[in-house]
């Protein structure tokens, strides 16, 4: 018999990080190239319904003796024949459709709140963004995308964007310098951060994550900004302009993130 699971792993799961995907916005991204494989879905679905209707339905009649047409017609019309039936069945398909329009209309009006600006109280800490993109020889077109939905963003003007590079990419300044004539206009500040592998270090995107992050500090401390008000969000190089962020994304973020 299985045992219940401990509150603590229930307040984990109910954590708003988890119940609104932010822990698994990674493992979603990692799973884009299986997308294909849902063609097998609706194959798997016609397939079944090809062998009832080619291999179930005439062994059925060949070992009966008798349509099971006939007979699925014949049962649901007795069926329908009983008042209570009838009044049942229509009261369904009515909730049904009442249920679904309301549910249509509700998204509606959800998505429209979402497009409307966040005014936040003035007693609230003025707070400067900043995102750390990681890339190693990522392509041009794949950076401006995410720089390009960066700069559209509403609070793009508090913004601090800094292109965390490595060393071992030839091509990174040349990239941040095409990036930064593009949009740098368009944030507080748009750094470069080139990390040279120390030892001990393991090659990968926490290494030159870790070394962004520290540069940034210093160029916050350096700009006389408050550590505790610069909030900081993680970012990949985004591969196309559907997965980039909303335009008003910074603008209703207040308590995610982490102080540099």
């Amino acid at each position: 018999m299985c045992s219940a699971p401990s509150s603590s792993t229930l307040d984990k799961l109910l954590h708003p990080k988890i119940t609104r995907g932010l822990d698994s916005l990674y493992q979603q991204s990692d799973a884009t190239g299986w997308l294909k494989y849902l063609i097998l879905v609706p194959l798997w679905a016609i397939f079944n319904m090809s062998i009832i209707a080619l291999v179930v339905i005439p062994w059925w009649e060949k070992r009966y003796g008798f349509g099971v047409i006939e007979f699925i017609e014949e049962v649901l019309w007795s069926m329908w024949e009983n008042p209570l039936f009838r009044i049942v069945w229509i009261a369904g398909v009515l909730s049904s459709i009442v249920f679904d329009v309301i549910m249509e209309a509700w998204t509606f009006i959800m998505l429209h709140r979402g497009l409307r600006q966040v005014h936040h109280p003035e007693s609230l800490p003025k707070l400067v963004h900043a995102v750390v993109v990681c890339q190693y020889k990522e392509p041009l077109e794949v950076l401006a995308a995410t720089i390009e939905s960066l700069a559209a963003n509403h609070k793009a003007g508090a913004t601090i964007v800094c292109l965390a590079c490595e060393a071992r990419d030839a091509m990174a300044t040349k990239k941040y310098e095409t990036l930064l004539a593009q949009h740098g206009s368009s944030f507080r500040d748009f750094l470069m951060t080139s990390h040279v592998l120390q030892p001990g270090e393991i090659v990968g995107k926490s290494s030159n994550e870790n070394h962004a992050v520290r540069e940034l500090y210093k160029h916050v401390k350096k700009e006389g900004l408050d550590p505790f008000n610069v909030r900081i969000k993680r970012l990949r190089a985004i591969i196309s302009e559907s997965c980039c962020l909303p335009g008003l994304h910074f603008a209703v973020v207040t308590g995610h993130g982490d102080s540099v």
